[in-house]
């Protein structure tokens, strides 16, 4: 929980969040294939420009032997390969 006092935005969804940056309240660090288009629109501006952060994702669940969380972990982790860089 973060104390009042401190500024934050809670925001459900990153389509949310890219929607109040837009507007101009906040600023966010979106990855390529989220900000590709409309950094080419000139809607969205790079603040330092062929600067990028690596991050490296994991994907963590429940190691729990069900078919349909397998299935699920499966296609999110193919999927992913698709459109996130390699490391």
């Amino acid at each position: 929980m973060i104390p009042e006092s401190i500024p934050a935005h809670s925001l459900p969804a990153p389509e949310a969040f890219a929607r109040l940056i837009f507007k101009g309240y906040s600023y966010w660090m979106m990855p390529d294939w989220q900000c590709r288009d409309l950094l080419q629109s000139g809607e969205l501006v790079e603040l330092l420009p062929g600067v990028s952060v690596q991050v490296r994702l994991f994907w963590h669940f429940w190691n729990i032997a069900a078919e349909p969380l397998a299935r699920i972990s499966s296609q999110l982790v193919a999927g992913a390969r698709t459109v996130l860089l390699p490391q």
